[in-house]
């Protein structure tokens, strides 16, 4: 008999047990935001006791993400990757959410297509090695406050994320890159990873020249750690700039989709991450 419940703290050790197996770099930190920001989003499948997956998901009104669906390998082909989905998606249709999206490894992608999710495009993932010769600077990185860049990033995408974008600046400090003198022009935000690696995003911009200004400007900072990133494969320009200052091309997945299609990567330079858009 498989159970699946919320996933709470005690469950954390486990999640990133899971994640460490697949390389994906999620820390402790990681989940206890978000259980912290989707509270009753996140579940853990158990097996006569014994925790077996799991995944996550944040909602925006009626938009929301599933991320981070993990099964077993020793549970694989029986189904509970499939419930926990379903367990998810109901959780996100109680919410009101009307469209659903994720990124989908490949190994995964005849499971979400059966659960009626449709590919949209390729989610590109790049890495950065760690460049010695970079030295940490200290520095004020933003001009402008969380709630300035939650109406900029409002405007720029129309998802309402300002609760998780005050999570993350509540809680971290420097992490908050931004671009414009009088009027933000675009934001990213910088995020520690496992193995003192740094993930950047999202990074929203009103262009591709800006997006590269606040690129350059976290690597001024960050360039010495080892640096992810994940690009929308609409915004080939800004994969480029990549390429150029760096990055190598790794493993990409899949966006999908289910329910209404809808646009919103007009801004979008870098991706959140699977489960937050």
């Amino acid at each position: 008999m498989i159970d699946i419940t919320a996933l709470t703290t005690n469950d954390i050790a486990f999640a990133v047990s899971m994640t460490d197996a697949e390389k994906w770099g999620y820390t402790a930190e990681d989940f206890r935001r978000l259980i912290s920001i989707e509270p009753q989003g996140c579940f853990i499948a158990r097996e006569n006791g014994m925790e077996i997956g799991l995944v996550t998901s944040t909602s925006y009104d009626n938009f929301g993400f599933i991320g981070s669906l993990i099964v077993k390998e020793s549970h694989r082909g029986h189904s509970v990757g499939e419930l926990l989905m379903r367990q998810a998606i109901e959780c996100l249709h109680d919410k009101g959410v009307v469209t659903i999206e994720l990124d989908g490894v490949f190994p995964a992608l005849s499971l979400y297509r059966r659960l009626e999710f449709t590919d949209k495009y390729l989610s590109l993932r790049f890495k950065r090695l760690p460049d010695k010769n970079v030295k940490y600077k200290e520095g004020k990185s933003s001009l402008f406050s969380v709630d300035d860049i939650a109406l900029y990033d409002l405007a720029a995408t129309g998802l309402p994320r300002q609760h998780v974008l005050n999570t993350y600046a509540a809680e971290f400090e420097r992490i908050l890159f931004t671009a414009g003198n009088y009027k933000c022009k675009g934001f990213a935000l910088v995020r520690s990873r496992a193995g003192e690696a740094m993930a950047i995003g999202p990074l929203v911009a009103d262009s591709d020249k800006v997006a590269e200004k606040i690129l350059s400007d976290i690597l001024d900072r960050f360039g010495q750690r080892q640096l992810t990133i994940g690009v929308p494969a609409v915004r080939p320009e800004f994969a480029r700039v990549l390429l150029s200052r760096g990055f190598i091309y790794t493993q990409p997945s899949v966006r999908m989709y289910r329910g209404p299609r809808r646009e919103y990567e007009n801004h979008i330079h870098a991706i959140f991450s699977a489960e937050k858009g």
